[in-house]
């Protein structure tokens, strides 16, 4: 992860590899901030984010970059 640039830098290699679109839509994933660390979360619909936090999932409303299906 350190060499690709980060959490930040690794998603987003990883979804270029995978074909995704830059910005967000339902069903797409982003960064966001989940107990003060980055994490992966899909785009429930656009402001509304889920992802896994240390006791379960966590609901956040603000997302850094973000990419979907074409």
């Amino acid at each position: 992860m350190r060499e690709s640039g980060g959490m930040n830098g690794l998603a987003a290699t990883l979804a270029a590899e995978a074909g995704l679109r830059d910005g967000h839509a339902a069903g797409g994933l982003a960064l966001v901030g989940i107990e003060g660390r980055a994490s992966l979360a899909i785009c429930i619909h656009p402001g509304l984010w889920a992802g896994k936090s240390l006791r379960g999932f966590a609901l956040v409303q603000a997302a850094e970059q973000g990419w979907h299906l074409a």
